[in-house]
C-alpha cells in the first residue's frame, strides 16, 4: 500500500507537463489543438505605479506615464526614478495582446496576486480577488490563485490588472500568466488544486494513522513525535498553499495564514530533530538540538510583528535554519545507518526528496513563483518514506520480541519441569520416609511397647512435629499447584488461595470478584500486559497480609477484588483483638513490598474494625 501510494504521487509531480509551449516576443498568438495554452512571459506591460486605473481610464487620453515592463512582476523588482518600489502600495498592469482561435471560450490563468487584486479583458471585469483600494483600511488582502473564463469573441485583448498590498513582503503579480482554451486551462487549474490537496491529504492522513498507533497501544513516543511532525507540516502546506486554503476556509484572513505557516515552520526544526533523536537514540548532539530550539524560539516572538516583517525575515529561516536542520537530520541519520539501525535507508530517502523539494520551492518563492504544493510534495514524499522506516524498525524489533517471548516460554516449561521434578521428589523421598515414621511411631503406641512415661511424651513430640511437617509440606506443594495456576489466571489463584488458607484454619470467607473484574483482568492477561513479576509480589503480600489476619483476627473475613481501569483495588475487612498488634505487624517490611510493585497501602480502624486496601497498576514496570 505504501508502495503504490508513493507511485501515484511520482506520477501525478512528474507525468503532467508544468510548462506548456513559451510564447514568442511577437504579441500575436495562435491557440489551437497544438498549442492550448500560451504564456504570456515576454510581452510589453504597462505599469502604473499609485494609480488603479480602469479601463475608461487607460483608453481616455490623459496625463499617464507607464513604465514600460518586459514581463508582469512583482513591483518590488521594478526601478522607478526613486529607485525599486516598496513593499506597500497599489498599481496596475495592462498590456495588449492579439489572439487567434476558433475556440469559443478562453480562459486566463494568473498565479496568486500579491495581495488583492481586480482583472479586465476588454473592458469587462471577469474577476477579484480580496479587495483592492488606495488605502490600508478599505483593502482586504486575500491570497488566491485566479482563474477566469471569457468569450472568444474578438481577435485583440487589451488585459488589465488592479493589484493593492498593505500586507505581506511583495507586492504585485508574480509567476506566469497563461491564456488558453477554456476546458483545457480548468483541467490544468483542477491538477494544482488536486495535487495540492492530496498531497496535504496524505500528510493529515500519516499524522492520524500513528497518532491512533501511538494511542491505541504501542506508547512508543516516535509514533507520537512523527505524528505531531506530520499535523505541523499540514497546518504549513496547508496555510501556506494558495489553493486549499480558499477552497476549504476561505473566510481566514492572509495576516492568520502568514502567521500560522510560519508558526508551523518554526516548530519543525526542533521537531524533526527531536523525533530522529528518539526513533535512533544517540544519533542527534544535545546541543546541537538545543541551539536549534532556540533559534527557533526566538523567530516565534517574531510573530507579534507585522506580518510584513515576519514574510519578510522567513526566507532567512527556510535557507538558513530549513536547510541546516536537513542537512543535520541526514547526517545524524546517516551515522544511525552507520550503526545498523533499521530503517534508516529509508528515512535518509526521505529527508533527501524533502530537502530537495523544499530547496526548490525556496528557489520558486526568490523568483516570486508559486512553490506551496512543492512543499506539500516534499513532505508528503518524506511522511511515506518515514511511515515505511518506522514499519521497518518496529517489524525487526516485533520479530525480535517474538523469538524472546519463545524463548521465555521454553525457559518456563524447563522451569516448570524442573519444579515438577523437585515436587515428586519431596513427595516420594521426603514425604514417603515421614510418613513412614508416622506410620511406625502410631504401631509402637498401639502395640503398648513403650510403657514408660517419658517415652510416651518423646514419641507423643515425635508424632506431633511428623504430622505438622507433612502438613507444611502438603501446604507447600498446594501452595506452588496454587502458584502456578494464578500464573495463568490470577483471579482463580487468588481465590483458592485465600480460600484454602480461612478453610485450613476455620474461618469463614466471605470473597467478592465481579463479572466485569474477571473479564478486564483476563484480557490483560491474554495481551501480555500484567506483569508476571507482579503476580508473584503479589501473591507474597496477599500471604503475610492473611497470616496476620489469621493470627489477630476474629470473626469472618471479608475480601474484595476490583479491576478499574488498569488498576486492580483489594480490600480486606475483619473484625480484630488488638489494633495495636494488627496494625504493628510486618507493616515496613509489608509497605516496602507494595511501594516495590507501584502500589499503596491505607489501613484504617473503625472501633473493633479493620479496613485494608491496596492499589496498585496492572502493567507496572
Amino acid at each position: 500500500m505504501m508502495t503504490r501510494s508513493l507511485a501515484l504521487l511520482f506520477f501525478l509531480v512528474f507525468s503532467f507537463p508544468l510548462h506548456s509551449t513559451l510564447a514568442p516576443s511577437d504579441p500575436d498568438f495562435q491557440i489551437n489543438q497544438d498549442t492550448p495554452i500560451i504564456k504570456l512571459n515576454d510581452i510589453p506591460w504597462n505599469f502604473y505605479w499609485q494609480k488603479l486605473l480602469t479601463p475608461k481610464d487607460v483608453n481616455e487620453p490623459a496625463d499617464l506615464t507607464p513604465i514600460q515592463i518586459e514581463t508582469a512582476t512583482i513591483w518590488n523588482k521594478i526601478k522607478g526614478s526613486e529607485g525599486f518600489f516598496p513593499s506597500f502600495g497599489y498599481a496596475t498592469y495592462s498590456s495588449e495582446i492579439k489572439i487567434i482561435s476558433d475556440f469559443p471560450e478562453l480562459a486566463i490563468r494568473i498565479p496568486a496576486p500579491l495581495s488583492s487584486s481586480k482583472v479586465f479583458i476588454n473592458g469587462r471585469q471577469i474577476a477579484a480577488t480580496g479587495q483592492v483600494a488606495e488605502k490600508k483600511d478599505l483593502s482586504v488582502p486575500q491570497r488566491v490563485s485566479i482563474l477566469a473564463f471569457f468569450p472568444n469573441d474578438s481577435e485583440k485583448y487589451h488585459i488589465i490588472v488592479q493589484v493593492t498590498n498593505f500586507t505581506i513582503n511583495k507586492g504585485g503579480l508574480r509567476g506566469t500568466i497563461e491564456i488558453g482554451e477554456a476546458q483545457t486551462l480548468l483541467k490544468k487549474s483542477y491538477f494544482y488544486s488536486g495535487l495540492d490537496l492530496f498531497a496535504i491529504g496524505i500528510i493529515f492522513t500519516v499524522s492520524l494513522f500513528h497518532f491512533a498507533i501511538y494511542i491505541l497501544g504501542r506508547r512508543d513516543k516516535a509514533y507520537l513525535y512523527f505524528s505531531l511532525l506530520s499535523f505541523i507540516y499540514f497546518l504549513m502546506a496547508f496555510f501556506m498553499g494558495e489553493q486549499s486554503i480558499i477552497l476549504i476556509m476561505p473566510e481566514v484572513p492572509l495576516t492568520w495564514h502568514a502567521r500560522i505557516a510560519s508558526f508551523s515552520a518554526y516548530c519543525l526544526s526542533p521537531m524533526i530533530l527531536l523525533f530522529i533523536s528518539n526513533l535512533y537514540p544517540d544519533s542527534v548532539n544535545k546541543n546541537v538540538y538545543r541551539f536549534f530550539t532556540v533559534v527557533s524560539i526566538v523567530f516565534m516572538f517574531g510573530l507579534l510583528a507585522p506580518v510584513v516583517y515576519i514574510t519578510r525575515w522567513n526566507i532567512f529561516y527556510y535557507a538558513g535554519v530549513g536547510i541546516s536542520v536537513a542537512l543535520v537530520s541526514i547526517a545524524s541519520t546517516i551515522k544511525a545507518f552507520s550503526k545498523g539501525f533499521s530503517g534508516s535507508l529509508l528515512l535518509i530517502a526521505g529527508l533527501l526528496c524533502l530537502l530537495a523539494l523544499t530547496g526548490y520551492s525556496i528557489y520558486l518563492y526568490q523568483n516570486d513563483k508559486l512553490a506551496g504544493s512543492y512543499l506539500s510534495v516534499g513532505f508528503a514524499l518524506f511522511a511515506l518514506f518515514q511511515a515505511s522506516a518506522i514499519a521497518q524498525k518496529h517489524s525487526r524489533i516485533e520479530k525480535h520480541n517474538n523469538e524472546l517471548l519463545v524463548r521465555l516460554q521454553n525457559n518456563r516449561k524447563q522451569l516448570e519441569d524442573q519444579r515438577k521434578k523437585i515436587e515428586r521428589d519431596l513427595h516420594d523421598n521426603l514425604g514417603g520416609s515421614l510418613t513412614d515414621l508416622k506410620l511406625g511411631l502410631s504401631k509402637l503406641r498401639e502395640n503398648n511397647q513403650v510403657t514408660s512415661l517419658p517415652n510416651d511424651k518423646i514419641i507423643s513430640y515425635l508424632q506431633k512435629t511428623v504430622d505438622s511437617s507433612i502438613l507444611a509440606m502438603r501446604n507447600q506443594i498446594l501452595f506452588i499447584e496454587d502458584l502456578n495456576l494464578m500464573m495463568q489466571d490470577f483471579i482463580a489463584g487468588i481465590n483458592l488461595i485465600l480460600l484454602r488458607r480461612y478453610q485450613n484454619a476455620g474461618i469463614e470467607l466471605e470473597l467478592t470478584i465481579s463479572h466485569q473484574t474477571r473479564d478486564m483482568v483476563q484480557a490483560f492477561e491474554e495481551s501480555h500486559k500484567f506483569n508476571e513479576s507482579i503476580k508473584l509480589e503479589l501473591c507474597s503480600i496477599l500471604q503475610e497480609i492473611t497470616t496476620n489476619n489469621l493470627k489477630y483476627g476474629k470473626g469472618k473475613a471479608e475480601w474484595t477484588i476490583q479491576a478499574v481501569q488498569k488498576y486492580i483495588f483489594i480490600s480486606l475487612q475483619s473484625e480484630v483483638s488488638d489494633q495495636k498488634t494488627f496494625s504493628g505487624f510486618g507493616r515496613s517490611n509489608l509497605e516496602h513490598r507494595i511501594r516495590k510493585i507501584g502500589g499503596s497501602l491505607d489501613e484504617k480502624f473503625s472501633g473493633t474494625m479493620y479496613n485494608l486496601k491496596i492499589v496498585f497498576p496492572i502493567d507496572f514496570g
